[in-house]
């Protein structure tokens, strides 16, 4: 006796900055080593259409993950003492910037060319910033 097997498609959006919400991080074991899987959810969409990224699990001021920490922390510096806890990323917002690749086989994927900071609703430059980070109230 047959089944039936859903055809999943996917949605190319155009090239462009793309407002999102940060709403799951997961640990993955990537090609080469630990990696952490964004989940972000593009803003001002009905359909609720989300978008993965990846970055190493490399917390230092040069990786993309503290750049997209930074992003999503509205551009502040952040002090030397933090210690990232993925849960203080979930429901911020930052800004996508999201390319069209092409795979070898021709097929059409969108790739995260950048996060930055969403402020008003705009992209903001990174300021060198020495304002303290402030979460939950607490300021660190």
């Amino acid at each position: 006796m047959g089944f039936t097997i859903q055809q999943k498609t996917y949605e190319v959006v155009p090239t462009g900055d793309y407002p999102a919400e940060i709403d799951q991080i997961d640990l993955e074991q990537g090609q080469f080593g630990e990696q952490l899987k964004f989940t972000f959810r593009l803003l001002n969409r009905e359909d609720g259409k989300t978008m993965w990224g990846w970055a190493s699990a490399s917390f230092t001021p040069k990786s993309k993950l503290y750049a997209w920490t930074r992003a999503a922390m509205g551009g502040q510096m952040i002090p030397p003492s933090y210690n990232l806890n993925t849960d203080h990323l979930i429901g911020k917002r930052v800004l996508l910037t999201v390319v069209i690749s092409r795979k070898d086989d021709g097929a059409e994927y969108n790739k995260i060319q950048d996060v930055r900071p969403y402020l008003n609703g705009n992209a903001q430059p990174v300021a060198a910033a020495t304002a303290p980070i402030y979460l939950d109230g607490n300021s660190f």
